[in-house]
C-alpha cells in the first residue's frame, strides 16, 4: 500500500546491529518519505538520494522546499522522473507555476494528496489534475500572495470537484477560507451518509 510515515531519524537504526541494518536496508517501505530542502540533498550519500534507491518501486511521499532553488540538482530531476511513484506531494515556497511545471509534466497516476504551503502567485495544476487518484488538496497562500483565492478555488472545484475528498485553501493575509469550497464539505457529508 502507501508510503510509511517514518521519523526522519530512521537511519540511526542502521547503526544498532547488523541484523537491523540488513532488515532496514531490505525494506523499501521504510524509505518512502523523501524530504528535499537544500542543494546539500544532492550529494550521492545524502538521505534523500539513498532513500530514493532503497524505496525501490514503493509509492513515495515527497516533500520539496523551494523547488526553484533545487531545480538544477540531480535529486530534484530524479524525483520528477519518479512522479509515477509519488502518492503524496508536499511543496513549500512556491512563487509561480514554473515551480510546479516539472512535476506537472510527468504522469502521476497514484498521486492522491497534494499540499502547497507559501504560495505567492496563481499556479496551474492541470497536469497534476490528470491524476485520477487526486482526492486531497491543501493550499496555503503566503503572507503577501497575489492570488485571488476565490477565483483559484472556483478553478480547482471546476477542474477537480468530481473527485476531491478534501480541498483546503487558506489565505493567511485575509485569514479565511473561500465560500466556493463549501459545497465540497456538504457533498462530502452527503456521500458519507
Amino acid at each position: 500500500s502507501g508510503p510509511v510515515n517514518v521519523p526522519i531519524c530512521w537511519p540511526i537504526i542502521l547503526g544498532v546491529c547488523r541484523y537491523w541494518r540488513t532488515l532496514a536496508l531490505s525494506t523499501p517501505r521504510l524509505w518512502t518519505r523523501i524530504i528535499i530542502t537544500s542543494v546539500l540533498d544532492d550529494d550521492p550519500d545524502s538521505l534523500p538520494r539513498r532513500a530514493l534507491v532503497l524505496s525501490r518501486a514503493a509509492p513515495l511521499s515527497v516533500y520539496v522546499h523551494n523547488p526553484r532553488a533545487l531545480r538544477d540538482t540531480a535529486i530534484y530531476r530524479d524525483i520528477v522522473e519518479q512522479m509515477h511513484r509519488v502518492q503524496e506531494l508536499h511543496i513549500s515556497d512556491v512563487e509561480s507555476s514554473e515551480d510546479l511545471s516539472d512535476f506537472a509534466a510527468h504522469p502521476a497516476p497514484i498521486l492522491d494528496t497534494f499540499y502547497v504551503t507559501d504560495m505567492y502567485s496563481p499556479i496551474h495544476i492541470d497536469g497534476l489534475a490528470s491524476s485520477s487518484a487526486l482526492a486531497e488538496i491543501s493550499i496555503t497562500l503566503g503572507e503577501y500572495s497575489s492570488v485571488d483565492i476565490d477565483a483559484f478555488a472556483k478553478r480547482l472545484v471546476s477542474l477537480l470537484g468530481h473527485q476531491l475528498r478534501s480541498l483546503t485553501l487558506v489565505d493567511l493575509t485575509r485569514r479565511y477560507v473561500p465560500a466556493s469550497t463549501q459545497h465540497l464539505e456538504s457533498s462530502e457529508t452527503s456521500r458519507s451518509s
